[in-house]
């Protein structure tokens, strides 16, 4: 059993993880899709390549089930450059393109921990 906020496509070995927004910024929106080990972190599509196995994410969403708030906020660090959709479509494939369509994509370079250090060094260079 999952938390109510994971939906697992089995067949297609896709896991989407959504939590509720608390203000600007989306705790966690992301679709893992284990054929093309991608990972995509939505606002923006922000893909990294993905390490984890279906078996090993599914065994780690489950044993969140009931628990709520309990993901570590983390910050990314990404090309400032969009990547064209058609590269998206081509390299990511139809469900990581269609489900973020209307947002920019761009490649994951790094992700660290959120800390309050890391949020107002992000202001500054805003």
């Amino acid at each position: 059993m999952v938390p109510e906020n994971i939906y697992v496509d089995y067949r297609k070995e896709l896991i989407y993880v959504s939590n509720n927004q608390v203000g600007p910024i989306d705790v966690l929106n992301a679709l893992h899709n284990y054929g093309r080990k991608l990972l995509a972190f939505y606002d923006r599509c922000y893909l990294d390549r993905l390490d984890e196995t279906f078996d090993e994410d599914l065994k780690y969403w489950s044993s969140h089930a009931g628990e709520e708030g309990t993901i570590p906020k983390v910050r990314f660090d990404y090309t400032p450059e969009p990547i064209n959709q058609d590269v998206v479509r081509k390299f990511a494939g139809a469900e990581i393109a269609d489900h973020y369509r209307n947002v920019t994509s761009h490649w994951m370079i790094n992700i660290r921990p959120y800390t309050s250090e890391n949020e107002k060094r992000h202001a500054a260079e805003m």
